[in-house]
């Protein structure tokens, strides 16, 4: 939930843009709004200060993402898992999000996750991890297993398969 100040600050926000906004770029408008509203931006300072790191950090952790990983098994990559999922954190917020690495997600919660979004709006990883829960179904072993766990029964009985034959 947004801080009082921060509602402040965007109520100020909506203000300008409904009433003095001119086409400006954002850079300009920002520079306005410091200019005629710094005690409201002083007051949020603390607030803006964490949803910029917050920005920053989902930003970097989303590229890394992409970024292949040398130890990420055949099946790994052969799924598109993510290397991690956005949850709702504590307050079941959008803006209260915990980033779970997807090996230490539970079942449960890589399901939630995965009928989160219908499938015709799910990025290709989003389906890799629906693709890698209906393939593993049968090495399920309870809601609290984790992704991990999963994983390695899974790729354990197709190597065992590949042995036999």
């Amino acid at each position: 939930m947004a801080s009082k100040a921060i509602a402040a600050l965007r109520n100020r926000i909506v203000d300008f843009m409904e009433t003095k906004w001119d086409g400006s770029p954002t850079r300009e408008i920002v520079e306005a709004l410091k200019a005629a509203h710094p005690a409201e931006i002083e007051a949020a300072s603390a607030d803006l200060h964490h949803s910029a790191l917050m920005k920053l950090v989902d930003g970097v952790s989303r590229r890394r993402q992409r970024a292949s990983d040398p130890q990420q098994g055949e099946l790994f990559r052969r799924f598109s898992l993510p290397k991690a999922i956005v949850m709702p954190g504590a307050t079941g917020t959008k803006r209260d999000r915990d980033r779970l690495p997807i090996r230490n997600v539970t079942i449960a919660q890589a399901m939630a996750y995965s009928q989160s979004k219908p499938p015709e709006r799910r990025p290709v990883r989003d389906q890799g991890l629906a693709d890698f829960l209906e393939a593993a179904r049968p090495f399920i072993t309870s809601p609290d297993q984790t992704v991990g766990e999963a994983l390695a029964a899974l790729e354990a009985a197709e190597a065992r398969a590949a042995a036999a034959g």
